[in-house]
């Protein structure tokens, strides 16, 4: 269930990952909680990641907090200006087991239009870095 009230289905296929209505898009899986304030200092690098790369790419924010209404998060989208989807959902914590053990926030998985896992990220990653992978990802 994204903030928005959209639900986001996310399906695993052996190594594959695919989101249900985004199709041959690079996608930039954020598991990260809205306390956390390196998952609040990445925010602008990834709001100018999905601006610059919005044809080819989108990033899902995955939220790993239990009781956050969607009033709240809603407020936080506002304050901080995402441009993103995000997710508020009890399975979240389960997503972020079953793509890769998540222990610390942030976490982020690069996965390319095949729905393959080509990067895994902890912690504030350089917004040259990211933008790296995925003109990497989309062979330029």
């Amino acid at each position: 269930q994204t903030s928005y009230g959209k639900k986001l289905t996310i399906h695993q296929f052996d190594d594959r990952w695919v989101v249900e209505g985004i199709n041959n898009k690079i996608i930039l899986l954020d598991f990260f909680a809205t306390w956390c304030p390196p998952c609040k200092a990445e925010i602008p690098h990834l709001t100018n990641i999905q601006k610059k790369y919005k044809d080819n790419f989108e990033i899902i924010g995955i939220l790993l907090e239990q009781n956050k209404s969607n009033d709240e998060l809603n407020n936080f989208i506002k304050q901080h200006s995402i441009n993103y989807t995000v997710v508020n959902d009890v399975n979240g914590q389960k997503i972020a087991n079953t793509i890769g053990n998540v222990r610390s926030i942030p976490t982020m998985f690069l996965i390319n239009q095949k729905g393959n896992i080509i990067q895994h990220y902890l912690g504030i990653v350089p917004e040259e870095m990211l933008e790296s992978d995925i003109k990497k990802a989309l062979g330029k």
